[in-house]
């Protein structure tokens, strides 16, 4: 090799160079579950928290028959929104094949996530 001659196909292929078969069967990326769920878990507590605290906070329940503000309704619609979002933002830019149906996945399991903590605090805190 030192000597001028090109170096032989067998000299440049090593068993040590990462090839996506050696770690993935049949060439396919497996999804990052673990990511998406603590990640969609995550945005569900703070979308279903964000938006009792909005309820909380915005209603006014002195009135005998509360009536939300004009801007509490679009609150509590753009703070799921959001959350939601920067969820699939964040798993999309810390996963490197897949990455579109990982956020599309997330999403899902966000807001499916999301209405089952808001049941579940309507049937505990009644």
């Amino acid at each position: 090799m030192l000597g001028g001659d090109p170096p032989q196909f067998s000299q440049l292929t090593s068993p040590h160079i990462f090839t996506p078969t050696r770690f993935w069967k049949d060439n396919c990326c497996p999804v990052r579950w673990k990511l998406l769920i603590i990640t969609s878990l995550v945005a569900a507590l703070t979308n279903a928290g964000g938006m009792r605290a909005l309820v909380y906070w915005l209603i006014d329940t002195t009135e005998c028959i509360p009536s939300p503000r004009p801007h509490a309704i679009f609150a509590l619609l753009a703070a799921p929104v959001l959350f939601t979002t920067l969820a699939c933002v964040f798993v999309y830019r810390h996963t490197a094949r897949r990455r579109k149906l990982q956020a599309a996945l997330t999403a899902l399991f966000t807001l499916v996530s999301t209405l089952a903590v808001l049941f579940a605090a309507r049937l505990l805190l009644g």
